[in-house]
Protein backbone atom coordinates (compact mmCIF):
# COMPACT_ATOMS: atom_id res chain seq x y z
CA UNK A 1 0.00 0.00 0.00
CA UNK A 2 1.00 3.71 -0.66
CA UNK A 3 1.21 4.16 2.90
CA UNK A 4 3.47 1.63 3.46
CA UNK A 5 5.99 3.27 1.29
CA UNK A 6 4.85 6.67 3.28
CA UNK A 7 5.76 4.74 6.12
CA UNK A 8 9.20 3.58 5.06
CA UNK A 9 10.70 5.98 2.62
CA UNK A 10 9.29 8.88 4.28
CA UNK A 11 7.32 9.96 0.73
CA UNK A 12 4.27 11.66 0.94
CA UNK A 13 1.24 8.85 0.16
CA UNK A 14 -1.52 11.75 -0.44
CA UNK A 15 -1.91 14.02 -2.68
CA UNK A 16 -2.44 14.42 -6.26
CA UNK A 17 -1.37 11.31 -9.04
CA UNK A 18 2.17 11.70 -10.32
CA UNK A 19 1.33 11.45 -14.37
CA UNK A 20 4.53 10.92 -16.85
CA UNK A 21 2.55 11.36 -19.90
CA UNK A 22 0.96 13.90 -22.32
CA UNK A 23 1.90 15.73 -25.38
CA UNK A 24 5.78 15.98 -26.07
CA UNK A 25 5.26 19.51 -27.03
CA UNK A 26 4.94 20.40 -23.65
CA UNK A 27 8.25 19.00 -22.33
CA UNK A 28 10.34 19.91 -25.74
CA UNK A 29 12.52 22.69 -24.24
CA UNK A 30 13.00 20.38 -21.40
CA UNK A 31 14.02 17.45 -23.29
CA UNK A 32 16.57 20.01 -25.30
CA UNK A 33 17.65 21.34 -22.52
CA UNK A 34 18.67 17.68 -20.84
CA UNK A 35 19.82 16.54 -24.07
CA UNK A 36 17.12 13.66 -24.31
CA UNK A 37 17.89 10.94 -26.44
CA UNK A 38 15.42 8.15 -27.17
CA UNK A 39 17.43 5.73 -24.49
CA UNK A 40 16.84 8.75 -22.23
CA UNK A 41 18.36 11.23 -20.11
CA UNK A 42 21.94 10.32 -19.16
CA UNK A 43 23.00 9.91 -15.23
CA UNK A 44 26.80 11.56 -15.74
CA UNK A 45 24.89 14.88 -17.25
CA UNK A 46 23.03 15.18 -14.28
CA UNK A 47 25.80 14.30 -12.11
CA UNK A 48 27.06 17.69 -13.89
CA UNK A 49 24.47 19.60 -13.95
CA UNK A 50 24.51 19.08 -9.75
CA UNK A 51 27.76 19.73 -9.03
CA UNK A 52 26.64 23.01 -10.30
CA UNK A 53 26.82 25.94 -7.77
CA UNK A 54 22.88 26.89 -8.73
CA UNK A 55 20.19 26.06 -6.21
CA UNK A 56 17.20 27.10 -8.49
CA UNK A 57 14.50 25.02 -10.13
CA UNK A 58 16.72 23.61 -12.41
CA UNK A 59 18.95 22.22 -9.53
CA UNK A 60 15.77 21.05 -7.99
CA UNK A 61 14.43 19.13 -11.19
CA UNK A 62 18.17 17.67 -12.10
CA UNK A 63 17.95 16.23 -8.31
CA UNK A 64 14.17 15.25 -8.70
CA UNK A 65 15.19 13.12 -12.00
CA UNK A 66 18.78 11.71 -10.33
CA UNK A 67 16.92 10.26 -7.56
CA UNK A 68 13.76 8.71 -9.31
CA UNK A 69 16.76 7.00 -11.84
CA UNK A 70 19.40 6.19 -9.79
CA UNK A 71 17.43 4.86 -6.60
CA UNK A 72 13.32 5.82 -6.35
CA UNK A 73 12.04 4.53 -10.01
CA UNK A 74 14.50 2.86 -11.93
CA UNK A 75 14.93 0.55 -14.95
CA UNK A 76 16.52 -1.99 -16.19
CA UNK A 77 18.13 0.95 -18.42
CA UNK A 78 20.90 2.89 -17.35
CA UNK A 79 19.48 6.33 -18.88
CA UNK A 80 16.12 7.81 -16.80
CA UNK A 81 12.73 8.12 -18.56
CA UNK A 82 12.61 11.49 -20.03
CA UNK A 83 8.64 10.81 -19.36
CA UNK A 84 9.52 12.09 -15.91
CA UNK A 85 9.85 15.95 -17.20
CA UNK A 86 6.22 15.71 -17.53
CA UNK A 87 5.53 16.31 -13.95
CA UNK A 88 8.87 18.33 -13.26
CA UNK A 89 7.70 20.94 -15.48
CA UNK A 90 6.00 23.60 -12.90
CA UNK A 91 8.71 22.70 -9.55
CA UNK A 92 6.10 24.63 -7.08
CA UNK A 93 3.83 21.99 -7.55
CA UNK A 94 6.17 18.89 -7.04
CA UNK A 95 5.22 18.46 -3.05
CA UNK A 96 1.60 17.75 -4.12
CA UNK A 97 2.29 14.58 -5.67
CA UNK A 98 1.08 10.95 -4.04
CA UNK A 99 5.03 9.71 -4.49
CA UNK A 100 3.90 7.06 -1.94
CA UNK A 101 1.32 5.50 -4.49
CA UNK A 102 4.06 6.28 -7.70
CA UNK A 103 6.98 4.55 -6.83
CA UNK A 104 4.43 1.57 -5.21
CA UNK A 105 3.15 1.15 -9.25
CA UNK A 106 6.13 1.79 -10.52
CA UNK A 107 7.72 -1.18 -8.77
CA UNK A 108 4.55 -3.70 -9.79
CA UNK A 109 5.14 -2.72 -12.68
CA UNK A 110 8.81 -3.82 -12.82
CA UNK A 111 8.49 -6.46 -11.16
CA UNK A 112 5.63 -7.78 -13.91
CA UNK A 113 7.65 -6.87 -16.58
CA UNK A 114 9.91 -9.21 -15.27
CA UNK A 115 8.07 -11.80 -14.47
CA UNK A 116 6.91 -12.01 -17.46
CA UNK A 117 10.02 -12.33 -19.32
CA UNK A 118 9.61 -8.76 -20.61
CA UNK A 119 12.84 -7.98 -19.07
CA UNK A 120 16.05 -9.67 -17.53
CA UNK A 121 16.02 -6.87 -14.22
CA UNK A 122 13.76 -5.93 -11.81
CA UNK A 123 13.51 -2.48 -11.68
CA UNK A 124 11.41 0.45 -9.07
CA UNK A 125 12.28 0.97 -5.93
CA UNK A 126 14.27 -1.76 -4.56
CA UNK A 127 15.81 -0.38 -1.82
CA UNK A 128 11.75 0.26 -0.33
CA UNK A 129 11.54 -3.91 -0.92
CA UNK A 130 15.22 -4.17 1.08
CA UNK A 131 13.44 -2.35 3.94
CA UNK A 132 10.70 -4.60 3.88
CA UNK A 133 12.46 -7.83 3.98
CA UNK A 134 14.96 -7.05 6.59
CA UNK A 135 11.60 -5.88 8.67
CA UNK A 136 12.99 -2.41 9.40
Amino acid sequence: MPKDVEFVMRLSASGKDVVNSGPDDIIADLRDSYSATNRGISVPSLEERLAAPEAGDEFKRSFVLYALGTLLATTARLDISPSFLHFLTKMDLFHQYNWGKFLLDRLVREVSRFQQGRQQAVGGCLLFLQHLSSGN
